[in-house]
C-alpha cells in the first residue's frame, strides 16, 4: 500500500510553538516513526515545561495535520486533535510532558475510521469516539518513563492497526494532495485541482478526509511553505517575497501569517 501515497518528502509540516532560540521554558523535539509509517505518520513529538516555570503559552500552527496527544503528566484522557482551520495557543502548566502522533493529512482514516469534518477544530476524548479501544495503549504510554519507551509502544501498536485495518488510499484524494503539495498551496482549487470530478465531489472527499475545504487546506500548504522557507531565509519577505506565493501585498501576507500562525512574521527573527 505504501507505494501508493503520497510521499512524504512533499510535505514537511512545521510547528513553531518555541520562540528560536529560547529553551528557558520548554523543550519541543520531534521523532521520526519507523520507516514502515513514515507514509502516515510525519513524526511522534514531546513537548517538556520546565519544572519551576510560569505557565508555557504554546502557539499551534496550522498544518493541517491531524494529532493523537496524551498529558503525561496528569489523569486527562488520550485525546484526538482535529484538523485546524485557525492557529491557537494552550496554557502548559509547570513539569508537565505531553507525548503525540502527528498523522500527516488524511491518514488518520487508515489506523482509526473517524470522519475528520466532524473533529475539524476540535480536541475529543478518545473514549468519546471509539469507547474503550484504546484504553491499552493509552495505559502504556502513561506508564513509560522515558520517550523512547513510548516511541517504541507507539510503533508497535500503530504496525499492528495498520496491519489488520487494511484501509486502501482513495486515490482521487491522493491525486488532489499531489498537485496542492507540488505547487505549494498556490493554486485557484476549484481549477488547478483538475482530477476528473466535479468541485463539489472534491470538496466532499476533503471533508470525509481533511476536515475542511480544499480552498481552505491549500491556504494551510501556502503558508507552511512560507514558514519554511523564512526559517530558511527570514529576509526573503521583509519586501516583496510574499508576492513569490501569491499573496495580493503585504497587508494580505501578514493578516493570513497571523491568523494561521498566532504570530507575526517578524517572531521568527526575534
Amino acid at each position: 500500500m505504501a507505494e501508493q501515497l503520497i510521499k512524504p518528502k512533499l510535505y514537511r509540516p512545521l510547528q513553531m510553538s518555541i520562540r528560536p532560540g529560547d529553551h528557558s521554558q520548554a523543550v519541543y523535539r520531534e521523532y521520526p516513526p519507523v520507516r514502515v509509517l513514515q507514509n502516515y505518520v510525519y513524526c511522534y513529538w514531546m513537548i517538556r515545561t520546565a519544572q519551576d516555570s510560569e505557565p508555557f503559552l504554546y502557539h499551534i500552527m496550522t498544518d493541517g495535520c491531524v494529532d493523537l496527544l496524551l498529558n503525561c503528566s496528569s489523569g486527562e484522557p488520550l485525546k484526538l486533535a482535529g484538523t485546524a482551520e485557525r492557529s491557537g495557543i494552550v496554557s502548559i502548566k509547570a513539569q508537565t510532558e505531553y507525548f503525540g502522533i502527528r498523522f500527516f493529512p488524511g491518514c488518520i482514516h487508515y489506523f482509526l475510521r473517524v470522519p475528520a469534518k466532524e473533529i475539524v477544530n476540535q480536541e475529543i476524548p478518545c473514549g468519546d469516539i471509539w469507547g474503550n479501544r484504546l484504553e491499552s495503549i493509552e495505559y502504556r504510554l502513561r506508564g513509560a518513563d522515558s520517550v523512547a519507551q513510548r516511541i517504541t509502544i507507539t510503533n508497535a501498536f500503530l504496525l499492528e492497526f495498520l496491519d489488520t485495518c487494511k484501509r486502501g488510499p482513495d486515490q482521487r484524494l491522493l491525486n488532489a494532495l499531489d498537485i496542492i503539495y507540488r505547487r505549494k498551496g498556490r493554486l485557484s482549487v476549484e481549477k488547478d485541482t483538475a482530477i476528473g470530478i466535479s468541485p463539489r465531489h472534491l470538496r466532499r472527499i476533503f471533508d470525509r478526509y481533511i476536515g475542511t475545504s480544499p480552498k481552505k487546506f491549500s491556504k494551510i500548504i501556502r503558508f507552511q511553505s512560507v514558514l519554511r522557507q523564512m526559517m530558511l531565509n527570514p529576509m526573503d519577505f521583509s519586501k516583496w517575497g510574499y508576492l513569490d506565493f501569491g499573496y495580493f501585498d503585504q497587508p494580505h501576507f501578514i493578516h493570513e501569517f497571523k491568523s494561521l500562525s498566532g504570530v507575526t512574521p517578524g517572531f521568527l527573527k526575534k
